[in-house]
């Protein structure tokens, strides 16, 4: 029994280390793509291309693609046109989410919290929160103090959701303006 079991275990192991190893070279076959048409693109950018060649375009347009028995999507956006969370002033902020959230949420408070997630204090802002509010959750952890290395590290902030940075199907989500990628504190 023990045998059969640890046999059992062995290859369920194999078989997703398989299926992830195969999903993890399908995304960076899109990777590639993207950077072959982003080349290919500026390489050609005179000349007239056959409708089939016609080069991608950097505004989230999806594009499938296929190797072998996987597919893959890729969609090409330009950072340089968002707002970097790590240096953008304070103002920018507040009218960027004041803009974005509804009546049911506090984006003063969501900016607050934001800013003092980012500082490098543990000083708080008149709406914000620091590392005591954070080690009172029940899985506790610290405030960062420290730029945002993600956008998805924004979900452990104080006051934000899911659907508030990712958006709907009828609402963009803080994600479509945010960057970690662009240092530039201007659009």
């Amino acid at each position: 029994f023990s045998f059969s079991f640890m046999a059992r275990t062995e290859t369920l192991s194999t078989l997703a280390f398989k299926e992830r190893t195969e999903k993890r070279f399908w995304a960076e076959a899109g990777v590639e793509r993207g950077i072959l048409e982003l080349f290919y693109r500026k390489a050609n950018l005179n000349k007239s291309l056959p409708d089939e060649q016609t080069p991608w375009k950097a505004d989230g347009t999806p594009y499938p693609g296929q190797v072998g028995e996987g597919n893959f999507i890729v969609r090409i956006m330009d950072e340089s046109g968002k707002l970097d969370v790590n240096t953008a002033p304070e103002g920018m902020l507040r009218a960027l989410i004041g803009s974005l959230v509804g009546e049911e949420t506090d984006g003063d408070a969501l900016v607050d919290c934001i800013l003092d997630w980012r500082d490098k204090d543990d000083l708080h802002r008149l709406k914000g929160a620091e590392s005591d509010y954070y080690q009172s959750l029940p899985h506790p952890y610290k405030a960062k103090n420290a730029d945002f290395e993600t956008l998805e590290e924004l979900l452990m902030v104080k006051g934000m959701s899911r659907e508030l940075l990712f958006g709907d199907k009828n609402k963009k989500g803080l994600a479509e303006f945010l960057t970690v990628h662009n240092r530039a504190n201007r659009i």
